[in-house]
């Protein structure tokens, strides 16, 4: 297939930079279902959610920023905080009986997260090196300290 295209005007590539670390207002934009290939969770499932920036600078307004849900018992904590950051009423009782929620009904939903910046790393097997990258430091509940 042919192709005739006039680049006029268009861009060059930008560099990729991380959002600055602080605190964001973030929409649940999308979300894959799946489970972890490696490590001491392989096998259990995960979800990968792309979390959309909401912000008043243009420049950073629509940023994504990617973030892993492991569903281990051992990092429920994750799943309680971005659940109470969305509203939910969480019952953490020991009589607390299961939630029942779908992913489906966060999609479009906003919350508040403080962002951080983790540094440059290495895969030990590969060798291949990944730029810095963003990372949910916390999920903010309304009416809590953001400490």
């Amino acid at each position: 297939m042919s192709l005739k295209v006039n680049f006029a005007g268009v861009p060059d590539q930008k560099k990729f930079e991380p959002v600055p670390a602080g605190v964001y207002t973030l929409l649940l934009d999308n979300f894959t279902e799946g489970e972890v290939g490696q490590g001491e969770n392989e096998g259990q499932p995960m979800f990968k959610l792309t979390w959309e920036v909401q912000s008043e600078e243009t420049d950073l307004q629509g940023r994504k920023v990617f973030d892993n849900l492991v569903i281990v018992k051992n990092s429920l904590w994750r799943l309680k905080a971005m659940l109470k950051a969305f509203g939910y009423d969480i019952d953490d009782s020991e009589d607390a009986e299961d939630i029942d929620f779908e992913f489906d009904e966060l999609l479009g939903r906003e919350l508040q997260a403080r962002l951080s910046v983790s540094a440059q790393s290495k895969n030990k097997k590969t060798g291949d090196v990944y730029p810095p990258k963003n990372k949910i430091a916390k999920f903010i509940i309304p009416g809590e300290d953001d400490e």
